[in-house]
């Protein structure tokens, strides 16, 4: 739901990327199976996101180390 993904921003989770469009961002799914975008993700990568906003139509977030 919408509260549960705006509870996730400031949160770091896993995503696994499935797909990039050709303006470099990452599109993939968390755990609990939310959308989330990335800017710079390869897909098939697993990575920690640290979640920096959400909306109807999932998360968007930046990729940490």
């Amino acid at each position: 739901t919408l509260r549960f993904c705006r509870d996730q921003v400031g949160q770091t989770v896993e995503v696994l990327l499935e797909e990039a469009d050709e303006g470099g961002l990452a599109r993939g799914y968390t755990a609990q199976y939310i959308p989330c975008a990335v800017p710079g993700g390869e897909p098939g990568a697993l990575c920690r996101v640290r979640v920096t906003a959400a909306d109807a139509e999932g998360l968007t977030g930046e990729i940490v180390s």
